[in-house]
């Protein structure tokens, strides 16, 4: 609760931040269900081989707590003075050209070995394409400084800007498996590459935007 919120702002920017939850939820823990839903069909074993390199891809996403704690107070604090926000923008985006650097790195990475990693731990049955598990690595690092950029708006008490930023998530994988051409894998993979960087682009500018002080105002406005 942010000073001289009242309650009703506060439930609103809760009811917010639980709805972002859940448009998380169905891009990284819930994506499978999702491809069920929007995808169906398809040939079950390459896709459940595809579920198993995700799990694997997914292994950047732990560094997020650890560096969160450090990044999100760091960014904080360099929103409130004018010339703390000129290095707070040199410091994103020298950040994100490096996300997407090492993100393309990773995906090389996971072209090369990933589908000798996925049956190393799996077993033999799991065959799944280089490209794919490309995909699926580009999408894990991507997601990384998104989640840690919504932390930022969190707290800077900007819950519309979170569940904006994963409502464009969530509405760029769903169109995406709906659209593109191609079998289940080619739409499972395409749109979780895809969605990230939508989402990537959504928050770096909120961040941008503005100060600390004009966030929890624009937030106050938009939840009366």
């Amino acid at each position: 609760r942010a000073p001289g919120d009242g309650w009703a702002v506060t439930s609103r920017r809760m009811l917010m931040l639980l709805l972002g939850a859940a448009l998380t939820a169905s891009v990284i823990t819930g994506y499978p269900a999702l491809v069920g839903l929007l995808a169906p069909g398809g040939d079950r074993d390459r896709l459940g081989a595809v579920f198993a390199a995700l799990v694997i891809a997914r292994l950047p996403l732990t560094l997020v707590a650890p560096v969160q704690s450090l990044a999100v107070p760091f960014v904080v604090r360099l929103s409130a003075t004018a010339d703390g926000r000129l290095r707070l923008r040199r410091v994103l985006l020298l950040g994100t050209f490096a996300a997407l650097a090492l993100a393309a790195l990773g995906a090389l990475v996971g072209m090369l070995i990933g589908p000798w990693a996925v049956q190393f731990v799996n077993g033999p049955k799991y065959h799944v394409d280089g490209w794919a598990v490309a995909g699926l690595v580009w999408s894990s690092v991507l997601l990384v400084p998104m989640q840690l950029l919504t932390a930022v708006l969190v707290a800077r008490a900007q819950a519309n800007r979170v569940l904006i930023t994963w409502a464009v998530v969530a509405v760029t994988a769903s169109a995406l498996l709906l659209a593109v051409p191609g079998d289940t894998v080619v739409r499972a993979v395409v749109s979780l590459a895809v969605a990230p960087m939508a989402g990537l682009a959504v928050v770096l500018g909120f961040v941008l935007a503005n100060s600390p002080a004009e966030a929890t105002s624009d937030t106050g406005e938009a939840c009366s």
